[in-house]
């Protein structure tokens, strides 16, 4: 944002000089002004939960599902955002758009044409944590990152 109006001042008054210079000459003056808005990404994200349990049933089919894990809130300019969970453990966690069921480590989201012009995003999200052989049944921190890229 602080970007776009240093452009905008600088712009003006690059324009402002040259309209004062032609005003001096009696001779008039073409300006082409060219701009490029670079892509741009605010993000706020609402985690729900923060905790789960691992039961043994979770151990013999080797992943746990926590449904509705986070909320994520994107404001952009551009159509396609990536989105990447990192876990801040030790732990392989994929995400899923909520009620979707294809889990990846990296989502590409693509607005729909409502979200293109209001510029915002909205997501659910489902985390799905992969256990290894020697998980242990109990009560864990739920500790990831989320990263998103303007594409």
């Amino acid at each position: 944002m602080l970007q776009r109006q240093i452009h905008r001042i600088g712009s003006m008054v690059v324009l402002i000089c040259l309209l004062a210079a032609t005003g001096l000459n009696a001779s008039s003056a073409t300006v082409f002004v060219s701009a490029t808005v670079l892509p741009w990404v605010k993000m706020d994200v609402r985690q729900h939960q923060n905790r789960y349990t691992i039961a043994p049933a979770d151990i013999a089919r080797n992943y746990i599902d926590i449904p509705y894990s986070a909320t994520v809130d994107v404001e952009t300019n551009v159509s396609v955002l990536l989105l990447t969970l990192v876990p801040a453990g030790d732990e392989q966690i994929a995400a899923s758009i909520n009620g979707d069921n294809r889990y990846a480590g990296t989502l590409e989201i693509a607005l729909t044409e409502h979200e293109k012009y209001a510029r915002h995003v909205t997501r659910d999200l489902d985390f799905r944590i992969f256990l290894d052989s020697d998980s242990q049944a109990g009560s864990y921190v739920l500790d990831a990152w989320i990263s998103i890229q303007a594409y």
